[in-house]
């Protein structure tokens, strides 16, 4: 609910917009790279308002990419068309080609970007994209659950690495800062037998 009402810190797309303002008007700045704040998703921003959540938390509409904006013509690239993975939205590699384009227009412009991405192939009910082959546990189902989260978790881990091999791709690897935030795994209760 935090978008109804006054965002009482300012966020780092509000910083760097700010610092955007302040290189226009010093003359000591001038020169300095400008920044661009985005915020990506393969899933509905609907989820949790986060279409009303994060222009407020300084990510300036048309640089928000989600599910519903990647399903849509009249766009950059074609609209995606893949099975959603969970009740959430399409798998990560939707987002694919925005993101290589995100940093590969910040070099071409010589600007820093801050790209906030959020993934969720790892959520419940932890279901992989049709082209990929999961791997029981165990030969009963007993285990499914831990199973599903456990390859849906690898699902992810091969994803980050394609982010990854991106920023190499791209020639920005060595002036890239990243961090991986987690909210919480998988609560299930142990097996004692």
């Amino acid at each position: 609910r935090e978008y109804t009402e006054h965002i009482y810190q300012p966020c780092l797309p509000h910083i760097f917009d700010a610092m955007n303002d302040l290189q226009c008007g010093n003359a000591s700045n001038k020169g300095a790279k400008k920044w661009t704040s985005k915020f990506m998703q393969s899933t509905t921003l609907g989820y949790d308002n986060q279409d009303k959540l994060m222009p407020k938390l300084g990510f300036f509409p048309e640089n928000i990419v989600g599910g519903e904006f990647l399903k849509e013509e009249g766009h950059k690239f074609p609209p995606k068309n893949l099975s959603d993975v969970n009740y959430y939205g399409m798998p990560e590699v939707a987002i694919e080609d925005y993101l290589r384009d995100a940093f590969a227009t910040a070099k071409k412009n010589d600007e820093h970007l801050f790209l906030s991405h959020l993934t969720s192939t790892s959520h419940h009910d932890f279901s992989l994209p049709e082209d990929e082959k999961m791997f029981p546990l165990a030969g009963n189902g007993d285990w499914d659950m831990l199973s599903r989260y456990l390859n849906s978790i690898g699902y992810v881990d091969r994803w980050l690495t394609k982010v990854l091999d991106i920023l190499d791709e791209e020639g920005v690897a060595d002036e890239t800062l990243i961090i991986f935030v987690g909210d919480h795994g998988l609560s299930i209760a142990e097996d004692m037998s």
